[in-house]
């Protein structure tokens, strides 16, 4: 059973925010740096398998992966330059991978295509990975997927639970001071000097986010900055509030965000569970983000930054190819090294194990190790976490209404 624990957004991510603020145009640094992130730990290690003739059911809700992988595409069209970019730069590449993404698909998923279509199955196409997701396959048309050549494998779409929240109620809501993680990490500092983060944009794929809340109202990008792939609803909502939480310690004001000057977007994948089917969705959408019905697609408004409050497993590959569409268009992937530190040694989880992404664990006041923060090495023998931070008790905004704050832990 995968599992979800709440957790504040580890500190150092925002920070390192802040760092890429100060560079002109976020250039040379975002092309060497990854990621970073908090709370949704899944411990579901037998999620991604090939399906053979022991199906269950009738009928399955399946990912079918493409054998032509995306890399060679991405390393093909990609800038590689090293050099300080422009915004203008930036964007340009973004527009040249996704073109290049969408049309590598196109190819190579034609003859899947007319199968389904034929079939009169609805089926959905994920360029960034190049898969395809079909809600309901019946078993003898998977035979038939599973016989084309273009076809590498076929995945159940895995559901990860999430915990109920367990939040304590904060009696203050309205203070201005810097919460003791920003303190301790010296967040103060680079906010006296000017640099709150502006200029950067961090999107995130969690539950969502409480967009009215009063410390994350004001920064919000506005359009294309919210998608909820499920309902298609016009504005930012979480009826979670683990989304709301995360969003407001990166870049909350009142004292909750570490880099309160800078913006942010989201991308709902996670309700009372969470897909991979949901979840590819919306990393789609980080790369190039869409108006709230999913259309007409702009490389222009996506962000510099992803915050990814979830995990599965560990060692997993399937996460890959959109670690590599993220890196190649310099968009800085962040994810929790995971809440299994009570399993000892090497329980840092996928996808903030892989070399293409930055995990953080979490620690105390007195700079000791959270005793729930995962612990590493990597599976793959990688040195995870790659930074850990203030994580332990971080209060944060909340779901409950626009001025509602909670305490949480995690990493």
């Amino acid at each position: 059973m995968a599992r979800f624990k709440f957790a504040s957004f580890l500190l150092a991510v925002a920070t390192l925010l802040l760092v890429v603020s100060a560079e002109a145009q976020l250039g040379g640094l975002l092309g060497n740096l990854l990621g970073t992130v908090t709370g949704v730990v899944a411990t579901t290690v037998s999620s991604l398998v090939k399906i053979v003739d022991n199906l269950l059911f009738d009928s399955h809700r399946i990912i079918i992966v493409m054998d032509k992988g995306t890399k060679p595409v991405l390393d093909a069209v990609a800038n590689s330059s090293t050099a300080v970019w422009t915004e203008a730069e930036r964007i340009q590449n973004i527009k040249n991978i996704v073109d290049a993404l969408k049309l590598h698909a196109q190819e190579s998923q034609g003859p899947l295509v007319q199968l389904l279509s034929a079939a009169g199955i609805q089926f959905k196409s994920h360029w960034i990975t190049n898969t395809v997701e079909v809600l309901d396959c019946p078993l003898e048309l998977i035979e038939k997927i599973l016989a084309l050549l273009s076809v590498k494998e076929i995945i159940y779409d895995l559901i990860i639970t999430l915990d109920p929240p367990e939040p304590t109620a904060d009696s203050t809501s309205n203070t201005v001071t810097a919460g003791w993680g920003a303190t301790k990490i010296k967040a103060t500092n680079v906010w006296a000097s000017g640099n709150t983060g502006q200029g950067v944009v961090v999107g995130t794929i969690d539950t969502g986010v409480r967009g009215t809340h009063e410390t994350l109202a004001s920064n919000w990008i506005g359009p294309y900055g919210w998608y909820d792939p499920a309902q298609k609803t016009a504005t930012p909502y979480d009826p979670n509030g683990h989304g709301t939480h995360t969003m407001a310690t990166i870049v909350g004001g009142k004292g909750t965000g570490v880099a309160p000057g800078a913006k942010w977007m989201a991308c709902k994948a996670c309700e009372t569970t969470c897909t991979l089917t949901m979840i590819n969705t919306c990393a789609q959408f980080m790369l190039c983000p869409t108006d709230t019905n999913g259309n007409n697609c702009n490389p222009a408004k996506a962000p510099h930054i992803v915050s990814n409050s979830w995990g599965t497993g560990q060692g997993m590959t399937y996460f890959q190819p959109m670690l590599d569409a993220w890196n190649a268009a310099r968009i800085i992937p962040v994810f929790s090294a995971g809440n299994s530190g009570s399993k000892g040694c090497s329980s840092v989880v996928s996808p903030g194990d892989s070399a293409k992404a930055f995990s953080v664990g979490a620690t105390d006041t007195s700079d000791a190790l959270g005793s729930f923060s995962s612990i590493g090495p990597a599976v793959n023998g990688l040195i995870k976490p790659d930074f850990i931070a203030p994580g332990v008790s971080i209060r944060s905004a909340w779901n409950g209404n626009n001025a509602d704050y909670v305490s949480l832990s995690g990493t």
